[in-house]
């Protein structure tokens, strides 16, 4: 008989040997104890010896080809046996007490489906570029079903797959992540949580749980601007339609919105050198003044920890 598992940490993995055995180090260092699966997307570098070396230590779960990261996503969520899934980036790793943290915000509101957390941002050399900011009040708190779209919607939460653990059960009915995109990039990151919230609660602590790694030739940054931009507004878009009565008479119009994304992902353009591209985009929407008015709200919420009156941000401790 299979022994229950509360916790379970992934690792998907392909091809990057050096950075995988940092992560599965920090995986079998927790501070409690997890089940660790390392999912193998076909990798031929030695990640299947190395992971054989370490014995029942882990679970090594080895796709027969190459399937890109959104299907080893999906199958290693299935080949895990957690009630609680904590996804990691072979170029990814944890704080020690990250899963702790985690279970202890958990057993405080059993009724979450997904648990995030803040990240510290290193270089290649494990340097520290950046690291969030606190993201509302206390140490930990929740944020309930029917205000997480308002919250998404107006980005008043960093929601992101590196931080963050999901509750296996309400991922799989959401669908996992969309297998026609053979890259996961941060906005279906969002999709997958959007989908999620229909299941229950997002719990944030505000504690560093995990250092995410940035590197220079980010795949991300590699689409153009109008590409990212049009992503975020067909996510925008979802959200305005999925918004709750209650929080529709404070969200702003869809169509500012979209201004704002304008303005945001000009000068996203700028600072990343592409100029012209940046301005084009930027000036589209340069004489819309509640954009601008969007565009410092969020800034400050983001920035300076101010926090949105008609959001419920419940403390836990």
């Amino acid at each position: 008989m299979d022994r229950h598992v509360d916790y379970s940490i992934v690792i998907t993995t392909h091809n990057r040997l050096r950075l995988l055995k940092r992560a599965v180090e920090s995986a079998l260092s927790q501070t409690v104890t997890c089940e660790v699966v390392v999912a193998d997307d076909y990798s031929t570098d030695g990640t299947r010896e190395y992971c054989a070396g370490l014995g029942e230590s882990i679970v090594y779960h080895r796709n027969q080809r190459a399937q890109g990261r959104a299907s080893n996503l999906n199958g290693a969520v299935e080949a895990a046996k957690g009630d609680w899934i904590k996804l990691l980036d072979d170029d990814d790793y944890m704080a020690p007490n990250c899963i702790e943290e985690m279970a202890k915000a958990i057993a405080r509101h059993p009724q979450a489906v997904i648990c995030s957390g803040r990240a510290i941002q290193v270089d290649t050399n494990e340097k520290e570029i950046s690291r969030d900011l606190p993201a509302g009040p206390g140490i930990a708190f929740y944020i309930p079903k029917e205000e997480i779209y308002y919250a998404m919607f107006m980005e008043a939460v960093p929601l992101r797959l590196g931080p963050s653990a999901v509750r296996r059960e309400a991922f799989i009915k959401s669908g996992g992540f969309n297998t026609s995109f053979d890259k996961v990039l941060p906005l279906e990151e969002v999709v997958v949580f959007i989908e999620m919230a229909r299941f229950g609660d997002i719990i944030f602590i505000n504690r560093s749980v995990v250092y995410v790694t940035i590197w220079s030739g980010n795949l991300h940054k590699k689409h153009s601007i109008d590409y990212r931009l049009q992503r975020n507004i067909c996510i925008k878009e979802k959200l305005s339609a999925l918004l709750k009565a209650e929080s529709r008479k404070y969200a702003p119009d869809l169509r500012d919105m979209v201004y704002y994304l304008r303005l945001h992902w000009g000068i996203a353009a700028i600072r990343e050198g592409k100029f012209f591209e940046g301005i084009r985009v930027f000036f589209s929407a340069i004489w819309s003044y509640r954009a601008w008015a969007l565009l410092i709200k969020i800034f400050l919420m983001k920035r300076r920890n101010y926090e949105n009156p008609h959001l419920h941000k419940i403390i836990l401790y």
